[in-house]
């Protein structure tokens, strides 16, 4: 039985698998909510391993902005350390390695929408839920 790769897991939970097609664009409900991030924690524990799919729901629960650029540049982080969760994958979500073609755009876009105010921050509604049904109180 063939596994399917990240990028084949986000697509298939409805999420674009490229940090820059959401460049510039803040955390918000359309890209990333609950149901998608269950989503992407269901096929990771049926593609990879539960263990994998326990490090991504702790990697979320530790994310402070959810933008879906921030967001993928994470997940690709905790793909490249093997999916074992380190605390220093959460710091600092906006500046990470990870860098393509109309990532540098996302990034500065991403702190951009970061720097505005905190009031337009819907990152705690994004992963509520999820964090809720995986057992982890907010």
């Amino acid at each position: 039985m063939n596994k399917l790769a990240i990028k084949e897991i986000l697509t298939l939970s409805g999420v674009d698998p490229e940090p820059s097609y959401y460049s510039g664009r803040p955390a918000t409900l359309s890209d990333l909510n609950s149901k998608i991030l269950d989503k992407i924690y269901r096929g990771i524990a049926e593609n990879i391993s539960k263990e994998a799919a326990d490090n991504y729901l702790q990697l979320v629960d530790e994310l402070e902005y959810l933008s879906a650029t921030a967001f993928l540049k994470m997940i690709y982080r905790l793909e490249q350390n093997e999916w074992k969760f380190d605390y220093s994958l959460a710091q600092n979500n906006s500046n990470t390695s990870y860098t393509s073609p109309g990532t540098t755009f996302g990034t500065f876009g991403s702190r951009l929408g970061q720097s505005n105010s905190c009031r337009n921050d819907v990152t705690i509604d994004i992963k509520r839920e999820f964090l809720r049904n995986h057992g982890i109180k907010i």
